[in-house]
């Protein structure tokens, strides 16, 4: 991983939010209703100010309306963000990233079956792909970056997300027989990722109590 890069060397204000700010960004034809999102929301209430992302229409969503709901839901980003993206939520946030203004840094970005190409089986996505994301220049500004990814999902191939991670020069996990880690797939807890984000939490907390 490379080094974090501190808000305050990038311009940042200086002032953070009393809590760290964790959001969720569901993916395709999903609702913050579904799969793992409002579990995983409950579960790090306590530690953090947790929003899953409404998004419009995902049955069939515009990449242009997400945006808008990205930066209208997120708005700014800083040392003290995470943001957890499944699927197609993924190239959403990480397009959302690519919009903001120079002087931003992240705490840490994970994503879970996310991907960053067109998909063959799913056309009519292609234009959430395009144009290519910068990830290597996202990477300098996101202190953790990991994919989850499983070579038994059938919606995204493993080595799109494998792509991605080596993109991102970000962890990659395999996780074996989950599939696009839906519901379906016995997705509706998270366990894994719960410990990650937490420990993402407790970083940024022992950043803060260094720096009083």
């Amino acid at each position: 991983m490379l080094p974090f890069v501190s808000a305050v060397a990038l311009g940042s204000p200086l002032v953070a939010p009393e809590k760290p700010q964790v959001y969720i960004v569901p993916g395709y034809m999903a609702t913050p209703e579904d799969h793992w999102f409002r579990w995983l929301q409950s579960e790090l209430e306590s530690k953090a100010e947790v929003t899953v992302v409404t998004l419009p229409n995902p049955q069939a969503p515009s990449a242009q309306a997400w945006q808008q709901q990205l930066q209208h839901s997120i708005g700014e980003v800083n040392s003290h963000t995470v943001i957890v993206a499944h699927s197609l939520g993924s190239i959403a946030t990480l397009r959302f990233l690519q919009s903001l203004p120079d002087d931003w840094a992240l705490a840490g970005l994970v994503l879970v079956a996310g991907f960053d190409q067109p998909l063959a089986k799913l056309p009519q996505l292609d234009a959430f792909t395009a144009p290519p994301i910068d990830t290597a220049g996202l990477a300098r500004r996101i202190a953790h970056r990991s994919v989850y990814a499983s070579p038994a999902d059938t919606i995204v191939p493993f080595a799109h997300s494998q792509r991605l991670a080596i993109g991102l020069n970000a962890e990659l996990v395999e996780v074996p027989k989950a599939g696009h880690f839906l519901a379906e797939d016995g997705f509706r807890t998270f366990p894994q990722l719960y410990r990650e984000v937490t420990g993402l939490l407790l970083e940024i907390e022992k950043r803060e109590s260094e720096m009083r």
